[in-house]
This record gives C-alpha cells, structure tokens and sequence, in this order.
C-alpha cells in the first residue's frame, strides 16, 4: 500500500508564512481507512514537506547526506503519532530539501528524502533518483546518479 499526502506548500490558514503542515482531515481519512495486517505487506508513505520528526531521524541517519537544515512545518500535526499508532507504514519519503538525501529511522520508522534531480535549482548532491525496491516483506533503497 503506498499512502501520499499533499500539504502544498505554505500554511494557508496563518497570518505568518510557515510551511504547511497535513491538515487534521488528511489525518482523519488515514486513521479511517480500513486495513487488516497480512504478511508481505509493504506500506509506505509519501510527502513533499518532511515532518519535524525528520529532525529526530537525522540523529541516527543510515545512509545518506545531511547537507542543509531540513524544512518541515513549525506546526506538528500528528501524522506521525498515527503513523505509529497504526503501525503499517515501514518508511516516509520526502522531498523539498534539495541538500538532503538521506534515510534515517525514528522509532522504528525509516524517513528518508529523495534525490534532486534537476538542474536549475540549488545543492551540492549530484543530480540522481531514489529507487525503492520491495523484496517479499522488505524494502530496500539506494540512490541511483545520473551520467
């Protein structure tokens, strides 16, 4: 099951620009989605924005770089206490910070970024893609540079 969630970009309801954070109801629809556990089952999520429990997972990053502060919301909302309430969801993938490409793990969750990969924007990484492979009940990951 792969799970992807939009917050845009800015918070649209503060008088103050912060980066947007999921909305509750984002929240509800994941908490009320039915799901019974089977073995073999891969479930992961995806976002633009990483969620401030990136900063936590960049203490005990995997593989990877860390080259610039990562961005995520002033405001937590709490997906990532439904995340591991629900306790399906193996890994988060982000985007948004272009210096960042690294996977680290916060309680038992893996986050991780992608790979920029255009041109005509900012970082020092390597221009590359991300690639997930699932294997039986497990994942792996590794960053793929272009030529």
């Amino acid at each position: 099951m792969l799970y992807v969630w939009d917050s845009g970009a800015y918070s649209h309801w503060r008088n103050y620009e912060e980066y947007a954070a999921i909305e509750p109801e984002q929240i509800d629809w994941f908490n009320k989605l039915p799901y019974k556990r089977e073995a073999g089952n891969i479930d992961l999520g995806f976002l633009h924005i990483p969620l401030p429990e990136y900063k936590l997972a960049a203490k005990k990053i995997l593989q990877g770089e860390k080259n610039e502060e990562i961005c995520s919301p002033l405001t937590n909302s709490g997906l990532f206490y439904s995340l591991l309430r629900r306790q399906n969801v193996k890994a988060l993938f982000a985007g948004h910070d272009h210096d960042n490409n690294f996977v680290g793990e916060y309680h038992g969750i893996k986050l991780g970024y992608g790979n920029v990969t255009g041109y005509n924007t900012y970082g020092v990484l390597a221009r590359g893609v991300r690639i997930i492979e699932l294997k039986n009940d497990q994942f792996e990951t590794e960053i793929k540079l272009f030529e």
